[in-house]
Formats: C-alpha cells, structure tokens, sequence
C-alpha cells in the first residue's frame, strides 16, 4: 500500500494504466446499458441513475490507474478493453456484409414543434425488389415511435399526414411506441385516425404501450381503423395478389412467441417493434421486416454514430436498411422522443418503401 500512495499518480506508467482502466470501464459500461439496462421500464430517474453510476464508474477507473499503475490487475480492465474493440470490429464487418442500399430520396417533413433538438423530421424512400414474381408492386408507408404524451402538438401530426397522403401508399405500418402515459390514450384514435385513411394499416406494440397499458392502445389503435397484429399474421389482397403480413411483439410479451406462419413461398411482410428477434424472421423466410424502437440511439456521435443501444445486436443495426440474404430490414429512427426528449445529430424519420417484382427493376 505504501509503494501506491508513494507513487508518482502522472507518471506516464500510471497515466497509461488510467487509460486502460476507463477503456475498460467504458466498454463494460456501454455493453450493459445496451443489452441490459435498455430493457428496463423507462422512469425519469432512469437515465440520472445510470449517469451518475456511468461518473461514478469512471472516476473510479481513473483513480485506480492514477494509484495503482501497472500492475497484475491490469489484466481485468485489458481484457475488457480488447473485448470491446473485437465487438467493435464485428459490428463494422456485420455492417459491411449486410449493409442495404441508402435511400433514393430524402423529403422533409413540417417542423416537428417540440424539444427534439434542431432537426427536422424526413421521409426517406427506399427501394427493394423482389426475387418471385407472384409479388405485387405496392408502397408502403413505415411510421414508427410516435410517442404521444402532453408535449405531442397534434396540429404537426396532422400537417404531416398531408405530406404522408402525397405519397399514397397501399400499406401503412405502424410499429409501436404510441403512449408514454395511460392519461394520453385517449388522444390516440383521433391523431391516427387520419393516418388509418390512407391505405390498409397494421400495427404492433412497442415496449412502452406494454408498460402503459397494452389492451389499452390495442383499443385505441382499433377505434381509429388500424388492424392491430399480436403475434399474428393476416392475409391480404394487395392488388389481386394474396400477401402476409406478421406482427411480433417479442420480447415484451411474456410467455407468448410470435408463431412462424410456415409459408415460405408467400410474400411475407413482418412488423416488430424492435430488430432483436431478427434470427427469427430470417428462418421464416419474411420479405421485409419494419422495425423501430433505438430513435436511431436519439444522441448520435459524429462519426462514431450512437454509443448506447438497447438491442441485443448492440449498436449493429441502429438505423437504415440492411439485407440478410431473401430478408430486408428496415430500422427507423421514428419521430418522437422518450425522456429526455433531445435528439443530437439523430434525425427523426418515416420510410416510404416501393416494392417490385424483381422483373421489374
């Protein structure tokens, strides 16, 4: 003990050593705030706890560095550290291999009136073809994360659909995140009301309207004319030709699985509000799957994009479109926030998707 507190704590051994114990710290740090405390119920002292354990943390690190220097224990937080580079690294191949293609078009929507930082919300267009030729031309309308709550100004809501009725779509998606307060469900059929009159609309539930109340935005989602999928499929006539679509509601719904509807030759289309069941949809054989749930990590870094996201994946499929042989998956940042409510360098979105038979494209 005495040769630590002896010791000079800004030697360059000891400044190296603290390097390596805050790497260390952060790695572990940044992995159980995605993969484990992401899948807690949102409370506002959620986000202030894991701040101030985050500080506490990593002071700690430092002083043990400062103190300590090169030592045996160095071996924990080096280990730590090279983990977190070897996930890094997986998580850029994983990008590489399965990146989709970039949207088409980019279009602005009306300013989105409330603290989401300076961004202003887009409709991206993307593009996907299909390999059989029974599939139909149509375009769907992919709406995520509303997060309806006090603050939500119904007036952009309903200056928006007018930009959505533009681009008229055949389907539109909703996949979850509709409440953040039962106090808010009753405004819900009126602001999707609106949205429901476009085209043939399908939702699941997204991990707050279960901590709200699921039956609840079930209903509420039903009185505005939208289809509501728990762990079901429907068939669909889409322009004469008989199509499925899925929703999931995995992993929030317990002691329930989302059931494979077993057609591999149909047109299969699945809405999950989170890409964590994605080995799932892959083996089913689904054409496309809609995803939501990260707000594209809501605080992005230049760069490095979002260093927090609550997935199992981590920060692999944060946002865009990204190919797994037959299956296309589309994750958006949606266009409402959770507490807090500022989005940095994240931009909110909706994607519009046309989809043709690949003889078409």
């Amino acid at each position: 003990m005495t040769r630590f507190l002896d010791a000079d704590p800004f030697a360059p051994d000891h400044l190296l050593a603290a390097a390596i114990y805050l790497g260390g710290a952060a790695c572990m740090a940044i992995w159980a705030a995605s993969r484990i405390m992401g899948h807690f119920q949102d409370r506002r002292v959620k986000r202030p706890a894991a701040l101030l354990l985050a500080l506490v943390f990593g002071s700690a690190a430092i002083l043990s560095g400062l103190i300590m220097g090169i030592t045996p224990w160095l071996a924990a937080p080096s280990v730590a550290l090279i983990a977190g580079i070897a996930f890094e690294a997986r998580r850029l191949a994983v990008r590489r291999r399965h990146g989709g293609d970039a949207p088409t078009e980019i279009r602005p929507l009306p300013i989105l009136q409330r603290l989401t930082g300076p961004q202003r919300p887009v409709m991206s267009f993307y593009r996907m073809s299909l390999p059989r030729t029974t599939a139909p031309s149509c375009r769907i309308l992919h709406v995520s994360d509303l997060h309806i709550n006090r603050y939500f100004p119904e007036n952009w809501f309903s200056m928006a659909v007018e930009s959505f009725r533009e681009v008229q779509p055949d389907l539109v998606f909703l996949t979850g995140d509709f409440a953040d307060r039962k106090a808010d469900l009753p405004r819900l059929a009126d602001i999707l009301r609106p949205l429901a009159a476009l085209g043939r609309t399908f939702a699941v539930l997204g991990n707050h309207d279960f901590w709200v109340d699921a039956h609840g935005v079930a209903d509420e989602l039903r009185k505005a004319g939208v289809t509501v999928l728990r762990n079901e499929t429907r068939r669909v006539a889409l322009k004469g030709v008989s199509v499925l679509v899925s929703g999931s509601e995995e992993p929030w719904c317990k002691g329930h699985r989302w059931p494979d509807p077993g057609e591999p030759d149909s047109t299969l289309f699945v809405l999950s509000h989170t890409a964590d069941p994605l080995h799932r949809f892959v083996t089913a054989h689904a054409d496309a799957v809609f995803t939501g749930h990260y707000h594209a990590g809501q605080v992005r870094l230049p760069i490095l994009g979002p260093l927090i996201m609550p997935s199992i994946h981590g920060r692999r499929f944060d946002h865009g479109h990204f190919v797994f042989g037959r299956t296309h998956l589309f994750v958006s940042a949606g266009i409402g926030t959770e507490y807090p409510p500022p989005r940095v360098f994240c931009t909110p979105d909706v994607f519009v998707l046309d989809i043709h038979p690949e003889r078409q494209v």
